[in-house]
């Protein structure tokens, strides 16, 4: 129960899940019987691992919110990606 109260502990339980996968490989659903996370969320952080590597696991906050690392310019890029992405998906429906 501690662990979970933890600064991070979301961090340390993918950690976790991972350890397990490559020192004691097994299906998905023992790695989520042992680490007390759903079968589904044990699949999705191994497969973000393969894709991504360490920093998939390593990041700065939320992937939607802006952290003090992150610069203003790239806070400015990343939205107005968004925004062209929603314009076109509008112009394309019509």
């Amino acid at each position: 129960m501690k662990m979970l109260m933890m600064a991070g502990s979301l961090r340390m339980q993918k950690w976790l899940v991972i350890y397990n996968a490559i020192i004691d490989p097994r299906s998905a659903a023992e790695i989520a019987m042992h680490t007390g996370l759903s079968e589904a969320s044990v699949q999705r952080i191994i497969t973000e691992f393969n894709r991504l590597g360490p920093e998939a696991i390593e990041t700065p906050g939320d992937a939607n919110s802006p952290t003090c690392n992150e610069s203003r310019s790239r806070i400015h890029s990343r939205t107005s990606r968004l925004k062209s992405f929603f314009c076109r998906s509008e112009g394309e429906s019509r």
